[in-house]
């Protein structure tokens, strides 16, 4: 049972979509919920002779923003 590990690091621009939506109380709030979608098609990392793929939609359900004035 043999493993190899590697220890990569990749600093890169990706093309990505990004979707959402925020959820406001009214315009006196200083806080938001945000909701978005983020996809990036492309993005993959190259190991040796392999390709790894981290095409993935990421989903996030709800954020809390808060705007300091």
């Amino acid at each position: 049972n043999r493993s190899v590990i590697y220890d990569v690091t990749d600093t890169q621009a990706e093309l990505g979509f990004t979707f959402g939506w925020d959820i406001r109380p009214d315009r006196l709030q200083n806080w938001i919920l945000r909701t978005n979608l983020r996809y990036y098609p492309w993005m993959n990392l190259q190991l040796d002779d392999q390709s790894v793929s981290f095409s993935a939609l990421e989903f996030n359900f709800i954020q809390l923003i808060i705007m300091f004035r």
